[in-house]
């Protein structure tokens, strides 16, 4: 089955067997182990329990060493006799009789754990092999059918894995996961998944192809192979995992039907969870990785794990799909041994194909069975292949002679892969520049040194560097190995990106990095290991670099000088923060910042100086060069100078000597030559002092903007949201009160047996006659909540939407029909307005239950209403207004920082690092704290109004109640919360509802609370019920007006925290 057991399933309490297919276990940690022999023994691994004449292993070595057809592998032949026998038919697992006892598991009640049997009915083994059992079962609760795997003793499943493929995003190819977790049984801890019932595996599907005529059908071909290729990438692209054990066994078919009602195309789904590893950097298999040994890729022999392999895998399902016979089957119909097939994964320079006639199949295969795993075809290539196209496929180059061309020289090893050729290990490390100085300095140099020495016989690379990384020690050693690989890759791949500790440091690198908070410490520790020197040699397009190494590059060496020039100058103007006249942090790294982006990118220079000028920038876009002829360049830059220091004249001169100073730096920084040190000290300094000559800006010299520019934005978009607001509150208040007047008008008809007889000539036609009048005065002291809500619906931060108003109703009826609630005091309608409400609801007499009846009706649409003609523009009105301030706010980033850096994709599985993270988390846990406290209070508010008796105002309760729950369980609450934060954040917000649940529970759990008595912690009473006395007997409102919004707000704000 899709699980790794030995049977497909088949129909309900039974199944269908096919060959076995060699199976086995990835080992890092054996090798050369043997088991069985040749008297016939069951190999373990096999699937049927089918006897080979030689047990299938598949045992992987050892890495780092990789067994690769270019290898220099000695591999021993397996043995003639050791030829596979066919297998034999296996029976069907039988039904249950018919007299099991339901939930007993009947026949299998000893087979099945007894823990499970209150919520699954064995219904028959579908398959099991070594790693479990899985069964057919039937749902006790109503469900219908599943399947329940239980793996056996050792055999653990990885609840991270299981939890991660419940996303309901993933349901169009992994089937539906119902539960799991760990089970007592047969002695021993097991684990157990249960999930959809999927009994035809794609396995069956190729069979009945066969039976059917239809395996030569082009259309159905083509849709397999474009439905399999959209399986295999959605696992490596969305869900971020690599399913290696991809074979048809392990694929089920999900029906589908379609809109006509007729049969669809089946969903392919992916149901083995033993065969799938993480997508991670270290492209290794854990040592539980079950794989099998016929479709496996020669690269996986190794116990490597590539995005490649399945691919590889895919070939051979495809191989079964267009031929009729899987590879692993010799001519004779037996069974190949896992010896054989590994022997031709290492040997086989080419997998035979002559069994597919089809050009364009064979195309395709071909470029499947790439050996190397970096020129395989994957998902793109498979796709061009199905829209007609002919992808390439890359094969080592032969000589004429037909011989294959042997290494030059022995490979090296370097993170689990082999390299022959020098330029490739260099582009390698300068892809993983950190890994491979960590691989350099911990023995790696020596490694590295002697091939280059011995075997490439290459004297290109200094080997000093790389004697230096074997001498030094601690931090020294580390440094000396970064720049070792930069040399490297300047030696044999010169075209590549320059890379020091995972950062790109060519131009384009380091422009993007002078926004990197850590760039200070980065371009001291560049400039400390003379870095910049050895990333010049790099190629670069620049126009100004003719020689062989790049002068941007170079000239960020000069980096320190252009410093001590902005020093003296900070000194020079002086205005420093607290008495001192040199650069403060914040200005420091401002300057490096600039320096650095001065230095690589040709176009900061007009930038910077059209910033600094008062003048407009077209003028100082004169002064270049590049477009005009050099005396014309040199009278515009003098006439622009002069400009300067002519509006300087006339202007009144300046009280604050900061600013005369600055003013005079600025006129030498405009016609300063930036490809001199001074040039550059002079630019930078003008820039980074000038936040010293206005005291009301920023340390970086952007003046925030003005209060008026906020209020003009606000009110641009808040003059049309506003009357809409108005609206919002006007149609709601309406629609509330005349839930509230229905609900009371239904409670005398109920209270009268009269709640179907609505008619005129009915019950309000007699006795309720006045019914409508004696709900009116029921009601009309608490409009006030109904227009409280409104307020607070229409001017929530968070988007309110007609599902939230129609639940605001639904309250407002119940409200009025169980008699809640005291009347508002502090929001209580003027007495003429109480008055005519209660003129006009009570003057409909005997058509107050048709009235009652009707008015749901006009409130539904009065919310309807109120939530998409009134308050989904005003939702808009506030997302305009906040981008817009956004984009006031990014006016005061540092000058010339650009446009900021995307933020990263926020990681579901783990908070963010740093004082973030913990920042995050104990928001988080303040958050969840705070908001179980307030709805524990509101809830037991709202029970005790809705239970008690209250004849009069003054017996509404005073929220003391509340109060002392609030006391009692603060504490466990905030216990909750903190245990909460050890959890990934995903995890955090599924704890968080269930932690409004059982707050809820416990809120409208009546006393006694029973074994809830123990985890009662008294603290803070009077702390808590000093704020309880603020609403008096109004705390039923506080309640539903305030603590239920204040929970929802806090809500969506705690879960927005784990979401960073």
């Amino acid at each position: 089955m899709a699980d790794g057991t030995t049977a497909e399933p088949g129909a309900a309490g039974g199944g269908r067997e096919r060959p076995g297919v060699p199976r086995t276990k990835v080992d890092r940690l054996l090798r050369g182990r043997r088991g069985g022999g040749r008297d016939g023994s069951r190999e373990p691994s096999s699937r049927l329990g089918i006897p080979t004449a030689r047990p299938a292993t598949g045992a992987v070595p050892n890495p780092p060493t990789r067994v690769l057809p270019d290898a220099p592998t000695r591999v021993t032949p397996p043995d003639p006799g050791a030829t596979a026998v066919p297998a034999p038919p296996a029976a069907p697992p039988s039904a249950p009789p018919a007299g099991a006892a339901p939930g007993r598991g009947g026949q299998f009640g000893g087979a099945f754990p007894a823990a499970l049997l209150d919520r699954y009915e064995p219904l028959g083994v579908a398959g099991s092999g070594t790693e479990g059992t899985v069964w057919h079962v039937r749902r006790t609760d109503g469900g219908g059918d599943a399947a329940v795997k239980v793996t056996v003793a050792g055999q653990a499943m990885d609840p991270e894995l299981l939890e991660h493929l419940r996303d309901d995003g993933y349901r169009r190819h992994v089937p539906l996961i119902t539960g799991h977790g760990r089970v007592e049984h047969a002695g021993a801890r097991c684990d157990w998944v249960a999930m959809e019932y999927l009994p035809v595996t794609l396995a069956d599907h190729f069979a009945e192809l066969r039976r059917a005529g239809r395996a030569a059908d082009g259309t159905e071909t083509e849709r397999i192979v474009r439905e399999l290729v959209a399986l295999l990438d959605f696992w490596q692209q969305r869900i971020r995992r690599n399913p290696v054990d991809f074979k048809p066994s392990n694929i089920l078919l999900r029906p589908t039907t379609a809109p006509d009602g007729a049969a669809g195309a089946p969903e392919f789904v992916i149901a083995d969870f033993g065969g799938v590893a993480r997508l991670t950097a270290s492209r290794s298999f854990s040592p539980e990785m079950q794989v099998t040994v016929a479709y496996m890729a020669p690269e996986q022999l190794a116990g490597t794990n590539r995005a490649e392999g399945p691919w590889w895998a895919l070939g051979n399902v495809l191989y079964e799909l267009f031929t009729g016979r899987p590879r692993y089957l010799d001519a004779d119909g037996l069974l190949l041994s896992d010896e054989v097939l590994q022997y031709d994964l290492v040997m086989a320079a080419e997998v035979d194909l002559s069994g597919v006639a089809h050009p364009r199949r064979q195309l395709l295969l071909q470029g499947l069975f790439t050996r190397n795993p970096a020129h395989r075809w994957t998902a793109p290539q498979v796709r061009t292949w199905l829209a007609g196209g002919s992808p390439e496929v890359v094969r080592p180059a032969v000589p004429p002679g037909g011989a294959p061309v042997a290494p030059a020289h022995r490979p090296i090893t370097f993170l689990g892969d082999l390299f022959h050729d020098p330029a490739a290990l260099a582009v390698a490390m300068l892809g993983r520049s950190a890994d491979a100085a960590h691989w350099l300095a911990r023995g790696g140099a020596q490694r590295l040194r002697e091939w280059l020495s011995e075997d490439v016989r290459d004297t290109v690379v200094d080997l000093s560097q790389l004697r230096d990384v074997e001498r030094l020690r601690g931090p020294e050693r580390a440094a000396a190995a970064a720049v070792a690989v930069l040399a490297f890759g300047a030696a044999f791949a010169p075209g590549a990106v320059p890379s020091y500790r995972n950062r790109p440091i060519d131009s384009a690198g380091l422009a993007r990095l002078a926004a990197d908070p850590g760039l200070v410490a980065l371009v001291d520790e560049l400039i400390a290991g003379s870095v910049p020197a050895v990333a010049a040699r790099y190629d670069c397009d620049h126009p100004e670099c003719f020689g062989e190494q790049c002068a941007r590059l170079l000239a960020l060496a000069e980096l320190p000088a252009v410093l001590a020039g902005v020093e003296e100058a900070a000194r020079e103007v002086g205005g420093g923060r607290r008495g001192g006249d040199g650069l403060s942090a914040d200005e420091r790294a401002e300057a490096y910042r600039l320096v650095v982006l001065l230095t690589v990118r040709a176009e900061e220079h007009p930038e910077l100086v059209a910033r600094l000028s008062p003048l407009p920038a077209v003028l100082h876009r004169l002064a270049e060069p590049a477009l005009l002829s050099t005396p014309v360049a040199v009278a515009s830059a003098v006439a622009v100078n002069a400009a300067l220091a002519a509006r300087t004249a006339v202007r009144r001169e300046a009280p604050d000597p900061v600013r005369r100073r600055w003013s005079a730096l600025r006129r030498r920084a405009v016609g300063a030559d930036p490809a001199t040190v001074p040039g550059r000290a002079a630019l930078v300094a003008a820039a980074v002092l000038r936040a010293r000559t206005t005291p009301t800006a920023g340390p970086n010299g952007r003046r925030p903007p003005a209060r008026r520019d906020w209020l003009d934005v606000w009110w641009s978009n808040a003059r049309t949201a506003l009357p809409r607001q108005a609206g919002a509150v006007a149609l709601v208040t309406l629609a509330l009160a005349l839930m509230l007047w229905s609900g009371a008008v239904w409670r005398f008809a109920v209270d009268a047996r009269a709640e179907l007889l609505i008619l005129p000539n009915g019950g309000f036609g007699g006795p309720l006659r006045g019914a409508g009048e004696h709900a009116a005065r029921q009601v009309v002291g608490q409009l006030g909540a109904a227009l409280v809500t409104a307020v607070v619906a229409a001017v929530f931060p968070a988007r309110v939407g007609r599902w939230t108003l129609l639940l605001a109703a639904a309250a407002a009826f119940a409200v009025g029909y169980l008699r809640l609630g005291p009347p508002m005091t502090f929001a209580e309608p003027p007495q003429a307005l109480a008055d005519r409400i209660v003129v006009f609801e009570g003057g409909l007499g005997s058509w107050a239950g048709v009235a009652a009846a009707l008015v749901v009706v006009l409130a539904v649409f009065l919310v309807e209403r109120a939530a998409t003609g009134m308050l989904k523009p005003v939702h808009e009105a506030r997302g305009r207004t906040a981008r817009e301030w956004r984009r006031l706010a990014a006016r005061r980033r540092p000058a010339g920082a650009g446009s900021p850096e995307p933020a990263p994709e926020p990681d579901p599985a783990r908070w963010r690092p740093g004082r973030a993270g913990l920042r995050d988390r104990v928001l988080y846990a303040l958050g969840t704290t705070h908001l179980l406290v307030v709805l524990l209070w509101a809830t037991v508010e709202v029970r005790l109004a809705a239970t008690g008796h209250h004849p009069t105002p003054a017996s509404w309760g005073t929220g003391q109640a509340g109060a002392g729950y609030q006391a009692d369980f603060a504490l466990l609450f905030a216990a909750l919360a903190v245990l909460s934060t050890l959890a990934t954040p995903r995890t955090a917000r599924r704890l968080l509802g269930l932690w409004v649940v059982g707050a809820m529970v416990l809120g409208s759990w009546p006393p006694p609370l029973g074994p809830l008595e123990a985890l009662r912690i008294p603290v803070a009473r009077g702390q808590f019920g000093a704020v309880a006395e603020f609403w008096g007997h109004g705390a039923f409102w506080a309640a539903l007006l305030v603590a239920l919004p204040v929970v929802g707000l806090g809500v969506l704000r705690t879960v927005r925290r784990t979401m960073r």
